[in-house]
């Protein structure tokens, strides 16, 4: 086992930061989707790590085609296939060797409508005031005579005030007119999903009635009424509501408390994604703290202050990442980056490290999407990395990437996927070669065609019937060797069912019949159970539990897994716990964190994290004692990485 794993012996002098990438950032839960997360490796003085080091990966959905990859350039990249059950995977690299871990979430979508919403935008403008709540998630703009407007495909909404709450792609507005592909509605109050196309409106319409004063063979015994009525808005037009409905939908939500705003003359809104400021004031605190003529912030920022994405003091290590952009418009985004230093992924501190990139990013609506990077600009190990994703029509998807880590080697990717006549195929290919140094080449191709699916009565859910190939290709200077599988397979993903009102379940399962050289050969099984519940207020449990019989790494890797997840609010506290474990290998991850707050000055946290793969792992503790001073916190921390005693300013991570 020690020689499988090769991991050196652990020192708190070989603290390193792992930055994680995802491309693409969003996949369809079906089964076959790839995707490439990327780990970028360095030791605490924002050096390179050796070639060869040992990078483990781990996800509670979906599974890595290869779990142990060796760097190359400071990079380690493995392929995350999608599993048949949707969701967020938290997804964790880990460098034992060098203390280094980080995760990031994935979003694994129920079909591809839902991924081509994660392009979709508004945009809005108010004449006299526009602005957004960091901790709420909501645009506020105001204008008289409906100056305040909002585009969204072919919707339109014009009013006196409006909010939009971007996640749900919820419009609250006041004196509105709604426009949707050339009719027009005008409402007293409108309450409206974007996403949905339906909600609901109050306003005075005019109605046929009949009137009895009309008298003539030829009359018609109708006129027109005015009327105050309440409307459900569907896409087929309006229709009056008789009965009860909710009040409480057309009511605004009071942003005036919020701790960051952000002023602007112009919005544009990605609601999976991030928000985009054109003459940003950055308000915090009620204090106007800088000015800027672009700006942007990340949508799934869960922090209430806007700084948090720059600045870090932690430890007394300090991390900066800002942004100075170029141009922030929906067709292209372009901004120089000055990074220095990395967060550890866990405890308290950063390593080091000064970098300047540049970013540059385009697309047009749901067809083209993709972006241009130079990491490192001025040092030795700089890079190059272009993305490219197109749609026709949602029928056929690309997805590719080039990267050149350190300008010394080469990495490329394409996934493919095509729908027709009740069939879908998918072909996902690398190709990686070195440029300078020791030859290595490697190329991998995987095909999968699947019939559309077909429901089963025994368990109620679908069945996907399908065959599928693949080959992997190495090339050094002394090797030559290529791996080849066929196969068929049945894929069974079961509806959700709920044993109770607050709990749900969901089972996939896979089975496959393959044949090949240098591979895994005969039956292969992934099965996959996800429980959910929500047993008492604040309270949030979710497990996971993963089978791999694959005839071939599953004796190295394990073939049992199981993931623990769980949130616990208890009014001054709070409990957020995370655990992975492999049932027949040594391979563990915990990490859970604790806060409790002493009135309402003064906050304990507390933080425990333990990886351990193979005979090697890692732990890190901390501790955090803060006083809150105005809008931030101030405090002393002890980590178990630095082993030293620090300062923390909370309220500015990123």
């Amino acid at each position: 086992m020690q020689a499988l794993f090769g991991l050196a012996a652990l020192a708190s002098a070989n603290n390193g930061t792992i930055s994680l990438e995802t491309y693409p950032s969003i996949a369809v839960a079906d089964g076959r989707s790839n995707l490439t997360i990327s780990a970028l490796v360095r030791d605490s003085n924002g050096r390179l790590v050796p070639d060869g080091t040992q990078v483990v990966f781990d996800s509670n959905l979906g599974a890595f085609r290869d779990k142990i990859v060796k760097t190359s350039n400071g990079y380690a990249r493995a392929i995350l296939v999608a599993g048949s059950i949707p969701g967020f995977a938290r997804v964790r690299a880990s460098a034992l060797q060098f203390g280094a871990s980080a995760e990031l979430e994935v979003e694994f979508v129920s079909d591809r409508e839902l991924l081509n919403s994660a392009k979709e935008y508004f945009e809005i403008v108010g004449k006299e005031s526009l602005v957004y709540s960091q901790s709420d998630r909501v645009i506020e703009a105001s204008g008289q005579e409906r100056g305040a407007e909002l585009r969204y495909r072919d919707i339109v909404v014009e009013a006196d005030d409006l909010q939009v709450r971007i996640p749900s792609y919820e419009v609250k507005a006041r004196r509105a007119k709604l426009t949707i592909r050339g009719q027009v509605y005008e409402f007293d109050e409108l309450y409206y999903q974007l996403n949905k196309r339906e909600g609901l409106g109050v306003g005075t319409f005019t109605i046929p009635v009949h009137d009895p004063e009309a008298v003539g063979r030829y009359s018609i015994p109708i006129k027109a009424k005015q009327i105050t009525a309440v409307v459900n808005i569907t896409r087929s037009g309006l229709e009056r509501i008789t009965g009860q409905f909710d009040r409480r939908r057309f009511d605004f939500a009071d942003i005036s408390q919020s701790t960051s705003m952000v002023e602007a003359k112009k919005v544009i809104a990605f609601p999976r994604k991030e928000v985009q400021f054109q003459d940003a004031n950055v308000i915090v605190g009620g204090q106007s703290i800088m000015k800027l003529p672009l700006f942007r912030v990340n949508v799934n920022n869960s922090s209430p202050l806007v700084t948090e994405q720059f600045l870090n003091i932690s430890n007394n290590d300090v991390a900066i990442n800002y942004p100075y952009y170029l141009t922030l418009k929906p067709g292209e985004t372009s901004a120089v980056v000055f990074r220095y230093g990395n967060r550890y992924g866990t405890g308290a501190g950063a390593g080091g490290g000064a970098f300047i990139d540049y970013q540059l990013n385009w697309n047009r609506g749901d067809e083209m999407d993709g972006g241009m990077t130079l990491f490192g600009l001025g040092r030795e190990d700089w890079g190059a990395g272009v993305r490219q994703s197109w749609s026709f029509d949602g029928v056929t998807n690309i997805n590719t990437q080039l990267d050149f880590p350190a300008h010394k080697s080469m990495y490329a990717s394409a996934n493919v996927s095509h729908s027709f006549s009740g069939y879908n195929v998918s072909l996902n290919g690398n190709h990686g070669r070195s440029i300078s140094g020791g030859k290595l080449i490697t190329n991998n191709a995987n095909l999968v065609l699947e019939k559309d699916p077909f429901r089963t009565g025994l368990i109620p859910g679908n069945v996907f019937l399908g065959v599928r190939a693949s080959q992997n290709h190495i090339i050094t200077s002394s090797t030559d060797q290529t791996n080849n599988n066929v196969g068929i397979q049945a894929r069974f993903v079961s509806d959700t069912f709920r044993p109770a009102s607050n709990s749900s379940v969901n089972v996939s399962y896979t089975v496959a019949q393959n044949s090949g050289t240098n591979s895994n050969r005969g039956l292969t099984h992934f099965a996959s159970l996800s429980y959910s519940t929500i047993p008492t207020n604040g309270l949030i449990f979710n497990f996971n539990y993963d089978f791999t019989e694959d005839g071939f790494t599953s004796n190295l890797l394990g073939r049992h897994k199981v993931s623990l997840e769980s949130y616990y609010n208890i009014g001054p506290g709070s409990v957020t716990a995370f655990m992975t474990r492999s049932l027949d290998i040594d391979r563990l991850n915990l990490n859970a964190k604790l806060n409790y707050r002493f009135g309402p000055l003064w906050r304990f946290s507390y933080g425990y994290f333990y990886d351990q793969f193979g005979p090697d792992s890692f732990q890190d503790q901390s501790v955090i004692l803060s006083y809150k001073l105005g809008i931030r916190e101030v405090g002393l921390s002890y980590s178990q990485r630095t082993k030293r005693i620090g300062i923390e300013l909370l309220g500015t991570s990123f």
